[in-house]
């Protein structure tokens, strides 16, 4: 039996991330966007994880998606490989950064031809989160929502100056998440604003 030989031609991981300068007060929000070439014998996707207090949003933003006309394919829900806490991003990331969306692509070479393998992870660094979220589940719901709308929809951030789930400054004293969550949820996805956030990649 032919073993599989594979080569990754490139990663994308784009680190759509909530990077917040490390003070009392988490406001400031940038990403990072990082392409990095790598090779090797064979590709190892990463095995399937959830951490159960991040994955329990997962069937209410797929619901959500599909009730504001934008339906989440089988084939992208299962792109998305990981879910979790971590101690340390996989892929170093400047200072502040609480968790990233990393999107990844390669080739695979096969005895049967080529194929292209795709695959996401959303990493949340817990002691960041912690300090952010502050045991707040509505802050933890908007922050996890934040990360599943870069990688389901592979998009990036509102331009500056709009306000909602996928500004550029999450703002942690913020009401909204808790008196008018579907009023973010309607705005996350309405047509106005999908075409003001620019795709990922």
């Amino acid at each position: 039996m032919f073993r599989l030989i594979a080569k990754v031609l490139w990663i994308l991981p784009c680190l759509l991330a909530c990077a917040h300068q490390q003070t009392k007060i988490f406001s400031s929000v940038s990403d990072l966007f990082q392409v990095i070439f790598y090779q090797k014998s064979l590709i190892d996707l990463p095995e399937w994880r959830r951490d159960s207090q991040l994955a329990v949003y997962i069937p209410q933003f797929l619901q959500d998606a599909e009730s504001q006309g934008h339906p989440i394919s089988q084939e992208m829900q299962n792109r998305l490989r990981q879910l979790v806490y971590v101690d340390q991003l996989s892929v170093p990331a400047d200072p502040g950064v609480m968790a990233a969306c990393s999107r990844y692509y390669a080739t695979e070479f096969t005895i049967s031809g080529t194929s292209e393998l795709k695959w996401m992870n959303i990493e949340v660094l817990r002691k960041e989160s912690q300090l952010f979220t502050k045991g707040d589940v509505f802050l933890l719901r908007e922050l996890v929502y934040h990360e599943l709308f870069h990688c389901y929809m592979n998009k990036g951030h509102l331009p500056e100056g709009y306000s909602g789930i996928m500004s550029p400054t999450l703002d942690p004293s913020s009401t909204l998440v808790h008196t008018d969550w579907q009023g973010l949820v309607d705005e996350m996805f309405s047509e106005k604003y999908l075409a003001l956030i620019p795709d990922a990649s």
